[in-house]
C-alpha cells in the first residue's frame, strides 16, 4: 500500500500548484507534471493489473495495456488538438506518435529480452500462438501506415481503418478465455488480497485520481517541454520526440521490467506487444479526430481537411513503419532472441544518435526485412485465431 501512497504523493506538487499560484517557469512546470503524469501512469497500470481479479480473458491484457498508455495518449491528443489552430504544433503531435512507437521496440522490447535473458539464461522468449493476432493487426497497421507517408497528411481515413483494426483486436481479444495472472509484487498483490468492499474502491479512486491528474498535466507537460526548447536553444521537437514519451511511458516499463525480472519474461513481453499494436492503431487514429474537432471548435479553415505533414514528418512516419515492419518478422515464428533484440536495439540507436541519418537506417529497416521473411516464413505456419 505504501507504493500507491508514493503514486499518489507524486501527482499532489503539480495539483498545488495550478490552483494556487497557476504556472511555474518552464522547467519546475515540466518537472512537476512529468511527476504527476509519472505517478497517474503507475496508479493506472497497478489498478488495471488489480481488476484483473474481477475482469477475466485476454480482453483484461487489452485494457490494461491500453490504460497503461492512457499518459502517452493524453499528450499527443493535446497536441493535435493545438495543431487544428497552430500548424505548428504538427511537428509535435507527429514526433510524439512516431517517438512512442519506437521507443516502445527500440527500447522496451530490447531492454524486456536483454533482462530475461540475465534473469534465465535463455537466449530468447517464446511465444504461444494467440500471440499472431496481435502481430496480424500489427503488421496491417504497419503496411497501412507506409499508405500515409505516400499521401502526405493524416485523415478521417485514417482514423476509421487503424481505429477499426484496433476495435477488431479489442472484440477478438474478448472472445479469448485465457488464465488470470497472480501479481507476485506490490502494491497489486495487496490490491488483490483485500476484500471486494474494499478493493474495488480503492480501484475505482486510482482510476479517477489517476485520470483526474493526467487531464490537468499533459497540456502543461507539453507546453513545457517547448518553452523549454526554445528558451535554452534545445529541439523542443526531440525534446516532445524523447523526453516526453519517456516520462509518459516510464509506469508501463518500469512494471514490465519487473516482470520480467521476476522471471515472466512472456507476460513483459505480450504486454508490450500489445501496447505496440495500441499505439501504432489507436493513437494514430486520434490524432485526426482531435484535429478535425479542434478545427470545428475553433472554427479554423476546413473542417474535414486532413492534417498536412511535411517531408520530416513523413520520414518519421516511414521510419517508425519500417520499424514495426521487422519487428512482425521477427516475432513472426513466435521467439524472440538475443540476437533480433541486439538488432532492433543498434538500428535504434543509430537513428537517436545520428539523426541525419534517419532516411538511410528506413531504408536499412525494410531491407533487413527480407532475410526475415525467407527465414521466419519456412518455419512455422499457423492459423490466425487458433491456439
Amino acid at each position: 500500500m505504501l507504493y500507491i501512497l508514493y503514486a499518489f504523493l507524486a501527482t499532489l506538487p503539480w495539483f498545488i500548484v495550478k490552483f494556487t499560484i497557476g504556472h511555474t517557469n518552464p522547467i519546475l512546470q515540466t518537472l512537476l507534471t512529468g511527476s504527476s503524469i509519472m505517478g497517474a501512469g503507475f496508479m493506472l497500470t497497478w489498478a488495471s493489473d488489480g481488476s484483473r481479479k474481477f475482469i477475466s480473458g485476454a480482453l483484461a491484457i487489452a485494457i490494461v495495456a491500453l490504460l497503461a498508455v492512457l499518459p502517452e495518449y493524453s499528450v499527443d491528443i493535446y497536441l493535435s488538438w493545438k495543431a487544428g489552430i497552430n500548424e505548428e504544433y504538427t511537428h509535435y503531435a507527429i514526433a510524439n506518435m512516431t517517438g512512442a512507437n519506437r521507443l516502445l521496440i527500440g527500447i522496451g522490447w530490447t531492454v524486456i529480452l536483454f533482462v530475461h535473458f540475465l534473469k534465465t539464461k535463455k537466449s530468447e522468449i517464446a511465444f504461444d500462438r494467440s500471440l499472431m493476432e496481435e502481430l496480424i493487426i500489427l503488421f496491417a497497421a504497419s503496411v497501412w501506415s507506409i499508405n500515409i507517408f505516400f499521401k502526405k497528411n493524416i485523415s478521417l481515413v485514417d482514423s476509421l481503418i487503424l481505429g477499426g483494426l484496433f476495435i477488431f483486436y479489442i472484440l477478438r481479444a474478448s472472445k479469448k478465455d485465457i488464465e488470470e495472472l497472480e501479481e507476485d509484487f506490490e502494491p497489486v498483490k495487496t490490491i488483490q488480497s483485500l476484500p471486494p468492499k474494499k478493493s474495488i474502491p480503492l480501484i475505482i479512486f486510482m482510476f479517477l485520481w489517476a485520470g483526474f491528474s493526467i487531464f490537468i498535466s499533459a497540456e502543461a507537460f507539453a507546453e513545457g517541454l517547448i518553452n523549454i526548447g526554445k528558451n535554452l536553444g534545445v529541439s523542443e521537437f526531440l525534446l516532445i520526440q524523447w523526453l516526453a514519451p519517456l516520462a509518459s511511458e516510464a509506469p508501463e516499463f518500469v512494471v514490465t521490467l519487473i516482470w520480467a525480472t521476476r522471471g515472466r519474461g512472456q507476460d513483459a513481453m505480450r504486454a508490450l506487444v500489445s501496447s505496440k499494436v495500441n499505439q501504432w492503431t489507436l493513437l494514430i487514429a486520434c490524432i485526426p479526430i482531435a484535429f478535425i474537432i479542434s478545427k470545428i471548435y475553433h472554427s479554423t479553415g476546413d473542417y474535414l481537411s486532413p492534417m498536412p505533414m511535411d517531408s520530416r514528418q513523413q520520414w518519421e512516419i516511414l521510419l517508425t513503419a519500417a520499424q514495426s515492419l521487422l519487428a512482425f518478422f521477427i516475432l513472426f515464428d513466435l521467439n524472440f532472441s538475443v540476437i533480433e533484440a541486439s538488432i532492433l536495439l543498434i538500428l535504434f540507436l543509430s537513428q537517436f544518435i545520428f539523426e541525419h541519418i534517419r532516411e538511410e537506417i528506413t531504408f536499412v529497416y525494410f531491407v533487413l526485412c527480407i532475410p526475415m521473411i525467407l527465414y521466419k516464413f519456412g518455419k512455422i505456419k499457423i492459423p490466425f485465431g487458433k491456439k
